[in-house]
């Protein structure tokens, strides 16, 4: 099916409800549609469209899931419910945690490398060990490759990498804290982390920047923050 013109959200609703069914969509599915504009966000709340934003879809599609009201089109309501929309910026705001897909299409492109790296790290945060990232066709993982597997490339999906936090963690530690001739990491990181673990209240080790080093039981129980969290900025956890 061809997406809808203006916003894809409609277009994933649509596939959702296709592939589970209108009943096991509207219990499983919640879709959370972001951007930094207002204006586009009242539009795509609006759901209205036009014939010829239409024209190019199934008819079936079109007469299953859009109402004829006059001369628009507007997108039918039980399914549109299960979409909240929110202003949100990528790269001030922290991530919507636990998604299991990620759709990102023709916005990394216009960014630098520094700004992609930042989003596709918020993105890792973002999902589920198992989730995918959906980006736009022109777009490649070109930053911070090691955080994303390719699964379907000639799609630009890609599935979240399991360990790259525990590579990252070492890596953080070993810049902030060591000189190339000591090699006793791991033992001083056992070292820390099991006298932050012995200590009863919650306890957390930041750096300068705000970046998260450690946590201890009691915060990772308390906040469920857990190993992968470990270099990421705190604000954003």
């Amino acid at each position: 099916m061809p997406p809808v013109r203006k916003p894809i959200v409609y277009s994933l609703a649509i596939l959702f409800a296709e592939a589970l069914g209108l009943e096991e969509f509207s219990t499983r599915v919640k879709i959370y549609a972001t951007d930094v504009d207002e204006e586009a966000l009242a539009e795509a709340r609006a759901a209205r469209y036009s014939g010829a934003d239409l024209k190019s879809m199934d008819p079936a599609i079109r007469k299953k899931y859009f109402v004829a009201e006059g001369e628009e089109f507007s997108f039918r309501k039980d399914v549109r419910k299960q979409v909240i929309f929110g202003r949100h910026d990528l790269i001030k705001d922290a991530p919507i945690s636990r998604l299991n897909l990620l759709v990102c299409r023709n916005t990394l492109m216009y960014l630098n490398s520094e700004t992609q790296s930042k989003i596709l790290s918020r993105f890792h945060f973002a999902l589920r060990d198992d989730g995918f990232l959906f980006l736009g066709k022109a777009e490649m993982m070109l930053t911070r490759a090691n955080l994303f597997l390719p699964t379907k490339l000639s799609y630009r999906i890609f599935s979240k990498s399991p360990r790259v936090y525990e590579n990252d963690k070492i890596d953080h530690h070993r810049k902030m804290y060591l000189n190339d001739s000591e090699k006793s990491l791991d033992d001083q990181m056992v070292l820390w982390e099991g006298a932050l673990d012995s200590i009863n209240l919650a306890a957390i080790i930041i750096d300068r920047q705000g970046t998260l080093m450690m946590a201890n039981k009691a915060v990772r129980s308390m906040f469920g923050i857990d190993i992968r969290d470990v270099g990421l900025p705190l604000h954003d956890l």
